[in-house]
């Protein structure tokens, strides 16, 4: 991934199988680097406890529908 410049940060408390939690967001304006993950539709990967996880591509409206949520909040009016 080519990044261009960090867009915005926040910061978000939430609550993580019953205990508190707090994490800073970067979000970042990129573009990936390899031109096929466009084209996937699904994305695999493994966080670095070495669970596998996904990423698949959604539409803004999915969110602003109900039928997906995205977090951290307010991240929806920044990307339309």
């Amino acid at each position: 991934m080519r990044t261009a410049c960090e867009t915005w940060h926040t910061g978000n408390i939430f609550t993580y199988s019953g205990t508190p939690a707090h994490e800073i967001v970067f979000i970042y304006d990129g573009v990936l680097t390899e031109n096929d993950a466009y084209q996937r539709t699904e994305i695999s990967g493994r966080e670095l406890n070495g669970e596998t996880i996904r990423a698949v591509w959604k539409s803004l409206d999915e969110f602003g529908e109900g039928k997906a949520i995205l977090y951290p909040t307010g991240l929806l009016e920044l990307l339309r």
